[in-house]
């Protein structure tokens, strides 16, 4: 029995694998939202808010009480973290060109 099945009362293991996949399905569309919001608003205020969202979303999936907020959290805080994918390339080109 893992962790969270012991601290959450859950009884099926398909409901714990499900925090993986819906990390990974957020980290999938997290990119799709980001890259156009920053050519559009900047990629630095893009990169500031991502990285908030995640901290927001990584504090809250860290004390949820039930399973439901757990996965909730789970997807919004990998969302948040995959804004580098998109943005941060973009970044780097900005420098290095700007110098």
């Amino acid at each position: 029995m893992s962790v969270i099945q012991q601290d959450l009362n859950v009884t099926h293991t398909e409901v714990t694998i499900l925090t993986i996949s819906l990390f990974l399905l957020g980290y999938v569309v997290g990119p799709i939202a980001f890259a156009p919001f920053s050519e559009f608003y900047g990629r630095r205020s893009v990169s500031i808010i991502a990285f908030g969202w995640f901290v927001v979303g990584t504090i809250y999936y860290a004390v949820s009480p039930n399973i439901v907020s757990l996965l909730v959290f789970q997807f919004l805080a990998s969302v948040g973290a995959s804004a580098p994918i998109s943005v941060v390339c973009g970044l780097i080109y900005t420098w290095v060109f700007e110098l």
